[in-house]
């Protein structure tokens, strides 16, 4: 670390993120796990760091993505070709399905179709293979398949105490995995490729949440929120979870009431969109500081598109406070953000809302559309076709 940051490197390490370091200078920008580089920059820039690392340490030899060599980082596969750089877990699918002796598993088309209501308990080495299963995937849901981080959220919750439908949700997940393993997320490498719907230097967010739509007995009506940042064809930032957990930066519970420390339902779904807006700019707030440190600062302000009237009203100060007063006061610090022309509402339809994916279960149709918007299939020579659900 003090090498990197020396004056002969220059190298300046985040503050937001301890693994992000950028050569304001050189354009170069590393990404640094363990003993693992990620590097990014001019060509000539990066062959400079790489001639720099290797006369003070001893190192591989370093990889270069191509459509050639494709590169294993982390067990994620990086892959390119003339159009399209490409993120794959296809080989850690694969691993994981022997790991838990699925490989004859029936293919599904959705990781989750059925809402858990089987709460029968399931013997020791069965709720052992579950937790497995979570423990597993979790790697997938928060890395590079975002397809799966609602399935994950919602199968999780009962990591306490496994019943048989978590057992069959656990299966269904991984037949799911098995029968799109090859799907990718990915960013076009032509411009004139990139979405139409691609504003603000190709950057887009969204935020939605599901109004106590999940009736399993341990989620106590807690609503699920959901958000996903864009930047051109490739998913950034995403999460899934139910109702509210605390800022990051103040320990400040995001709840009706401060006693009230874990999530819990609420009997208003526009005080659900409120919520679930407050923690989706909270994560935002920290994608901007990470970007500016990596670089490549977002725009401003973020136009943050939602479905939802009463958490925009909320946003632009445009509601009467009496119908709001059972909302935590913490939360209008978002009217800050907006009053500085940081963050701003944007009302999109709830069918193009694309934080819609991560806040409950879909059609078949709805979940396909959403998800090609942001994952392709790929893989070099083979051909792909959609299983159909079992």
């Amino acid at each position: 670390m003090p090498w990197l940051t020396s004056k002969s490197q220059g190298f300046v390490r985040g503050t937001s993120d301890k693994c992000v370091f950028h050569n304001s200078k050189t354009g170069v920008t590393l990404l640094l796990y363990v003993d693992d580089l990620l590097i990014d920059g001019d060509e000539d820039q990066v062959q400079a760091f790489l001639n720099a690392i290797n006369g003070r340490f001893h190192c591989k030899p370093a990889e270069w993505l191509s459509s050639e060599n494709p590169i294993d980082h982390l067990g994620m596969n990086l892959m390119m070709d003339e159009n399209r750089i490409y993120i794959s877990m296809a080989s850690y699918i694969d691993k994981i399905l022997d790991a838990l002796d699925a490989q004859d598993i029936e293919p599904q088309t959705l990781p989750i179709k059925e809402h858990i209501t089987d709460d029968e308990e399931v013997d020791p080495s069965t709720a052992n293979w579950c937790r497995s299963v979570m423990g597993c995937t979790g790697w997938l849901a928060n890395t590079a398949r975002p397809d799966v981080k609602y399935t994950h959220s919602r199968i999780s919750r009962h990591l306490a105490k496994p019943n048989k439908g978590m057992y069959k949700a656990c299966e269904h997940l991984l037949g799911y995995l098995k029968a799109h393993k090859y799907l990718c997320i990915y960013q076009e490498l032509n411009a004139q490729h990139l979405p139409s719907i691609a504003t603000q230097a190709g950057w887009m967010f969204y935020c939605d949440s599901d109004f106590a739509g999940n009736p399993e007995r341990n989620n106590k009506r807690r609503s699920q929120s959901g958000y996903i940042s864009l930047q051109g064809s490739a998913c950034i930032m995403y999460g899934s979870k139910a109702s509210s957990c605390e800022f990051s930066t103040h320990d400040i519970a995001v709840t009706a009431h401060p006693k009230l420390k874990d999530a819990h339902a609420d009997t208003s779904s526009g005080a659900s969109e409120i919520y679930a807006t407050g923690n989706c700019v909270n994560d935002l707030l920290h994608l901007s500081y990470v970007m500016d440190e990596m670089g490549t600062p977002l725009p401003e302000p973020i136009e943050l598109r939602l479905d939802n009237t009463t958490a925009e009203a909320f946003m632009n100060n445009s509601c009467e406070r009496s119908k709001l007063k059972h909302i935590d006061t913490r939360q209008y610090w978002v009217e800050e953000l907006r009053d500085q022309e940081l963050i701003v509402p944007e009302h999109y339809p709830t069918e193009d809302n694309l934080a819609d994916f991560f806040t409950k279960i879909l059609p078949p149709p709805t979940f396909k559309k959403f998800r090609d918007q942001f994952m392709i299939p790929y893989a070099p020579g083979t051909e792909f076709e959609d299983a159909q659900d079992k």
